[in-house]
């Protein structure tokens, strides 16, 4: 019987074990860990079992995929080339428009009131045609002072928080105070396979 079928077989079977299993005692704890060895122990066995069928489809698909690699990174290249250039196109256009609708202001300020009127003719002008190619917008953020930034907008970096959790280690004293940062230690539990031939083989 493949590993497969058999936690196909015995996986209810265990799962309602588990959940019913009783660790008010050492003995239950003791039964708990062996359990828990058993099933690292089937886990290995269909992860080998799944490798060994994979393996050569694998291999044979990174050869495929090393075929098609540089073709498509090549089309990949040429595609961000001509967008960027069609953005561009835009952008110009974008910025035209803008800098007719401040001329539009100021003539109208000054009282000159062709030259706003030109400006506004010049600003209604539309976009570049790009047929069957859509453009849109986005507006992005740009930092400038980081200072006024509302605290709304700030992230905590947790990678930061974990360096520091990882550098206390498990012992019992905990990481250094950092304000808003409430320290928990959590227990973590590992477990080594058993011996290969197991119980739920019977």
């Amino acid at each position: 019987m493949t590993t497969l079928a058999l936690i196909e077989s015995k996986a209810p079977e265990l799962t309602s074990l588990v959940e019913v299993l009783p660790l008010a005692t050492p003995a239950d704890i003791a039964t708990a860990t062996d359990v828990l060895r058993q099933v690292k122990t089937l886990e290995k066995a269909l992860e080998e079992e799944r490798k060994a069928l994979v393996a050569p489809l694998k291999a044979e698909s990174s050869a495929i995929d090393a075929r098609y690699r540089e073709p498509r990174r090549a089309l990949e290249r040429i595609e961000g080339l001509l967008k960027s250039r069609i953005a561009e196109v835009h952008a110009e256009a974008e910025r035209a428009r803008t800098a007719a609708l401040v001329a539009a202001s100021t003539a109208a300020q000054a009282g000159d009131h062709a030259a706003a009127t030109a400006a506004i003719v010049e600003a209604a002008a539309p976009p570049p045609e790009t047929p069957g190619v859509s453009v849109r917008y986005k507006w992005a953020a740009v930092t400038t002072d980081i200072t006024r930034i509302p605290r709304e907008y700030m992230t905590v970096d947790v990678e930061a928080l974990r360096r520091v959790a990882q550098d206390a280690g498990g012992g019992p004293t905990p990481p250094p105070t950092i304000p808003g940062v409430l320290w928990i230690r959590e227990p973590i539990v590992t477990a080594q396979s058993a011996n290969p031939r197991t119980r739920w083989e019977k």
